[in-house]
């Protein structure tokens, strides 16, 4: 029984390494926005334990300018970084929606070619399987051919 070759084996292996390369962009832009999240977490802490802080200092009547003054400057730069980080995460999930879509049409790309290649080897399987069905038939014809022969000469 001769092999089984798909004719579009290379496309296929083409569209699946097409595929792994999405699902892997995929997966870096989801690292960069698990990154982003944690830094917004990070300045978002900063920000409340400054105005703890700024609260400690007004309430202890103790007030040094210069200390406040610093500590204004510092709430102003993390609001600036977290307006930052905002808009970067916003330009993330739309980078991610592109992604996550140019992946699924990746898989589905895959999908067509094995289901492709599922019906073209199970037409090849009937076929042979009818083939060999057929060579058996006949070859119990002759068989039985003989025998009837042999029975009439004996």
């Amino acid at each position: 029984m001769a092999k089984f070759t798909f004719r579009l084996a290379t496309l296929l292996k083409l569209r699946e390494e097409i595929r792994d390369e999405r699902r892997s962009a995929l997966a870096e832009a989801f690292h960069a926005e698990e990154l982003l999240v944690g830094r917004i977490g990070e300045i978002e802490g900063e920000n409340n334990t400054l105005r703890e802080r700024r609260g400690t200092i007004a309430a202890s009547g103790n007030v040094a300018v210069d200390e406040l003054l610093e500590m204004q400057r510092y709430e102003a730069i993390l609001t600036a970084e977290l307006n930052t980080l905002g808009r970067q995460r916003k330009l993330l999930d739309v980078e991610i929606t592109r992604r996550q879509e140019a992946a699924a049409e990746a898989d589905r790309d895959v999908r067509v070619l094995e289901k492709l290649r599922e019906r073209q080897h199970d037409s090849y399987a009937a076929k042979e399987e009818a083939k060999v069905r057929k060579e058996l038939d006949e070859f119990a014809n002759l068989r039985h051919g003989r025998k009837d022969r042999s029975s009439c000469h004996g």
